[in-house]
């Protein structure tokens, strides 16, 4: 049994180290979704040289292509091993309403947004290396799709600042101040619970509009979201904010 376990892990691992196609495929994938990043970092850090047609900054992505290539390349058999296990905690996160595929992209896509935003890009990828505590709940809380949801934002947007005419550049960002203001100026900071981390539905905190820093930042993104915002929700130590 013992020797049957062995020559099938053997087998395994014999399997990983051939260049098959789709370990090249993973490989390839994984050095562009590195890449993007990287040379948005790397761009912003580095003294443009002005060459025609931007050759300085097409010689830097083929540079990182390669390098991360190499890389990926050296590393491959336990790479290989870590996406199997991260597609299938992706997979049951996904199945179970939990951080699944749509849940890592839009964090990709929210991260790229904010790098190419930010004068030290490098810092949003620090960020989203440290830990979130309660994140899934938070996300879960933000229920910007349910309807009450949705009317209380549309309120806010007819009752503040209304009289503003002549800017329909930032409409958009004048309808979120609304909202901001509209949940201010009713909100009741309370305690959660002692030794007890309790997170309000949004549609919770629209009864009362009491609860603490976290409960306040799921209430904000998710109206802001209602009508179209893209809120942050920025996480320090013991304390949360939109």
């Amino acid at each position: 049994m013992l020797d049957k376990i062995t020559h099938i892990k053997q087998r395994f691992f014999s399997y990983l180290e051939i260049p098959r196609p789709w370990n090249q495929i993973v490989i390839f994938v994984l050095n562009v979704l590195l890449v993007i990043p990287l040379f948005v970092i790397v761009h912003q850090n580095i003294i443009e040289l002005d060459w025609p047609w931007n050759l300085d900054r097409v010689l830097l992505a083929i540079l990182l292509i390669a390098l991360i290539q190499w890389l990926l390349f050296l590393i491959r058999k336990v790479l290989v091993i870590g996406v199997i296990i991260y597609f299938f905690i992706l997979l049951w996160g996904t199945l179970a309403g939990g951080y699944g595929f749509l849940s890592i992209s839009q964090d990709y896509g929210y991260m790229l947004y904010a790098m190419t935003q930010d004068p030290n890009p490098e810092e949003i990828i620090l960020s989203k290396l440290l830990p979130f505590p309660n994140k899934t709940r938070i996300l879960n809380a933000i229920e910007y799709e349910h309807p009450n949801i949705r009317n209380f934002a549309l309120m806010a947007t007819q009752k503040h600042f209304t009289e503003v005419k002549g800017y329909p550049k930032y409409r958009k960002m004048i309808q979120y101040f609304a909202v901001f203001k509209e949940i201010n100026q009713r909100w009741n900071y309370v305690n959660d619970p002692r030794r007890k981390e309790y997170i309000n539905l949004a549609t919770e905190s629209l009864i009362h509009f009491s609860g603490d820093c976290d409960d306040h930042a799921v209430m904000m993104a998710a109206c802001i979201k209602a009508i179209g915002g893209t809120p942050r929700l920025i996480h320090t130590k013991g304390h949360i904010y939109p």
